[in-house]
């Protein structure tokens, strides 16, 4: 039988890693996990050393056009299909009120967040129409809801940033690749929230506000988020989930 393949970016850190590492531990599974600079990184390469035949190390800086064209060759390398796409590479730059954030930062953090989703699932989609049941995930934020930032009982600073804008635009994206795929292609669509979670984005995060670190651990959320990526039945199919098994507001 073939595998499941996955591909997962944003893989040498964090939710990635955490995605790769417990994909790895499966059998039947093929997993392709990026990083921007593959030569450093070590936790990854040794997770496929250990794993060889399961997990491929692939080069991808989510802001090259080029970089997302030359992994889609890499990938066809090894197979003819793409099941699973996680989009899950990301940044948070841009923090701070509207009136002292830079366009400079703008740029970057949407060119990260939006484009980089953009120009993989562009790359891949050959690779995941050949799926029988192809599966797209966006790992987003709670932050990037509209209703939770018109939230009256939210604090402003706690939605505050360019990095909700760009999660906004990642799931405006994602509704979009939503209408236009689900039928065409039996697309299964869905944005996902990990909370706020224990890695190094997020403790930065967390001691912006005040805290020690995130309150919530890693395995807890890459536990929950499997919940979804496992599922085949397409009952979550163009919605926004959390990792806890809520639904979250657009």
């Amino acid at each position: 039988m073939a595998p499941t393949v996955y591909f997962v970016t944003g893989a040498n850190r964090g939710i990635g890693f955490g995605l790769v590492e417990a994909l790895a531990n499966r059998s039947g599974v093929l997993v392709f996990a990026t990083a921007r600079d593959p030569a450093r990184a070590d936790r990854l390469n040794k997770l496929a050393e250990e794993n060889k035949g399961k997990v491929v190390v692939v080069k991808l800086e989510v802001t090259s056009d080029e970089d997302a064209k030359k992994a889609a060759e890499e990938v066809k390398k090894y197979t003819d299909k793409v099941d699973v796409l996680i989009a899950n590479a990301g940044v948070s730059t841009g923090s701070g009120p509207v009136e002292k954030v830079s366009t400079a930062d703008l740029h970057t953090v949407i060119d990260v967040n939006v484009g980089g989703p953009l120009r993989i699932f562009q790359a891949l989609l050959p690779l995941l129409r050949a799926s029988s049941a192809p599966r797209v995930y966006g790992i987003s934020s709670t932050m990037g809801s509209i209703a939770a930032n018109l939230d009256a009982t939210m604090p402003a600073e706690m939605t505050g940033g360019l990095y909700t804008v760009s999660k906004s635009g990642l799931n405006s994206l994602f509704a979009r690749i939503h209408r236009e795929h689900a039928d065409k292609d039996k697309m299964t669509v869905v944005l996902l929230c990990p909370g706020h979670t224990q890695t190094d984005m997020g403790n930065a995060g967390a001691q912006f506000f005040g805290m020690d670190e995130a309150p919530v651990k890693l395995d807890d959320s890459i536990k929950g988020l499997l919940t979804f990526i496992d599922d085949e039945s397409g009952k979550y199919a163009g919605k926004f989930m959390s990792f806890d098994g809520t639904e979250r507001t657009w």
